[in-house]
Order: C-alpha cells, then sequence, then structure tokens
C-alpha cells in the first residue's frame, strides 16, 4: 500500500520538480494544489467506467453484522460501499436472495405482508439510504430475527491523506491517479501541453483496459452500492 505523500512524490518526479521549494525559488507547483487535484483524481478512479471488479483489492474480509436493536436497522459507514448483501438463516444455511428495492417500495411490501413472520414468506428485500450524510442505512424486510445476521459484502473507498488503501498490484489504480493529476498540473500552468495530452491519453487508455479485463470478472459489476435506494 502507498502512503499519499508516495503519491505526491511520484507525481512531482514526473513533474520534474522534486520540492516546492528549489532553494532561493520556488517551485512551479505548490504541495497543497497537488495533493488537492491527487485527491480529485482518487475519487475519480473509484467511479464508473472503473468497474467494482477492478476495486476487489478494496475489499475487507467478509463481515456478519446483527441489528442491535431489533428494528432491522443497521449502519455502515460512509467509508464503505455495498456491494452485496445475504442473510444468515437459523440453520446456518443462506435463506432466500435479497433484491435491493427503495425504501418506499420496501415499506410498501412490508404493509401488504404485515400479517406474515419471517418463516411464512420468501420475500427478501432491502434498502439502502444515507440517514444524515456520514453512514449508509441498510432496512430489511422482513425485519432479521434473533440468530440470523446480515453478511454485506463491501469495498472501502480509498483514504485521502495518511495511508492510501490503493493497492500496489494490478489494476495499477496508483498509475492512472498519477498520470491524471500530472496531466491537469501540465495544464493548469500552461506548461508542456503536448506532455499533458499525452499523460491524459496513457490514463485514459490504462483505464480502458481495466474495463476490459475486470468488468464482471468476480461477479461484481453491476454492484449494488450506496446509491442504491438513496
Amino acid at each position: 500500500m502507498a502512503t499519499f505523500d508516495d503519491l505526491l512524490l511520484d507525481v512531482r518526479s514526473q513533474l520534474g520538480e522534486p520540492s516546492a521549494d528549489l532553494g532561493n525559488n520556488p517551485g512551479r507547483w505548490t504541495d497543497p494544489e497537488l495533493s488537492r487535484w491527487l485527491v480529485r483524481f482518487i475519487r475519480k478512479i473509484q467511479q464508473p467506467p472503473t468497474p467494482a471488479d477492478a476495486l476487489i483489492s478494496l475489499r475487507p474480509q467478509p463481515q456478519s453484522l446483527a441489528p442491535s436493536d431489533g428494528t432491522g436497522f443497521i449502519t455502515l459507514s460512509s467509508a464503505n460501499r455495498l456491494l452485496s448483501f445475504k442473510a444468515i438463516e437459523y440453520d446456518g444455511r443462506y435463506g432466500y436472495q435479497w433484491k435491493p428495492k427503495s425504501l418506499q417500495e420496501l415499506e410498501d411490501i412490508a404493509r401488504g405482508e404485515y400479517f406474515l413472520t419471517q418463516d411464512q414468506t420468501s420475500t427478501r428485500v432491502f434498502a439502502i439510504w444515507s440517514r444524515d450524510q456520514s453512514n449508509l442505512v441498510i432496512k430489511t424486510y422482513p425485519t432479521i430475527t434473533t440468530g440470523r445476521a446480515f453478511d454485506p459484502d463491501i469495498l472501502i473507498w480509498a483514504t485521502e491523506s495518511g495511508d492510501m488503501t490503493l493497492p500496489d498490484n494490478d489494476p495499477d489504480l496508483q498509475e492512472i491517479v498519477i498520470l491524471q493529476t500530472v496531466a491537469l498540473a501540465l495544464r493548469k500552468k500552461s506548461y508542456d501541453i503536448p506532455g499533458a495530452d499525452s499523460k491524459d491519453a496513457e490514463a485514459i487508455r490504462k483505464r480502458n483496459e481495466m474495463v476490459d479485463q475486470y468488468n464482471n470478472l468476480y461477479g461484481l459489476s453491476p454492484a449494488i452500492d450506496g446509491q442504491a435506494g438513496f
């Protein structure tokens, strides 16, 4: 894994300016502006058209989470994106397939089956939304009862400072981020525009290769992410 400073150093290396302070002369690019552009492309590389399958190295170990209040609500940190959702049935086997719905659709279904218990219906739906803009909230119907647990499959957003979660393996997410940052830096200072065009073209080529190679390779694309049900 690379730190933010590692990525910033790589950007500066490609720009041919290892430091913002060149003796008595200030450099062409300040660290704050390069850092701001770097953050922009760290965010962008985790968005379509990059397939979720290409981000599999950002996927932590699966975790089972049970609702603590018996309401069927569970909260995930906004640092996570949900890829899939399962519920472990009382006998330890996975039950019916859970399907994504909007919160309104889920509530309409629940009202129509209010007289049924979890074991009396084959309906399995969930909704995801943002309750306070800092967390993702999952609501299920039917409410998962004691002895059964949520089993979400998630990706983690790469951090934007400190320890990075962008990995050093293929697909080379770091290289695309660095190329795009360098290209923007060159354009912002109207410096070596042909070089900027070349860096952009290389980043696009690498991203297209990533899409071709990883689209649905692990069955994650198209994925159910934190936008579902908002």
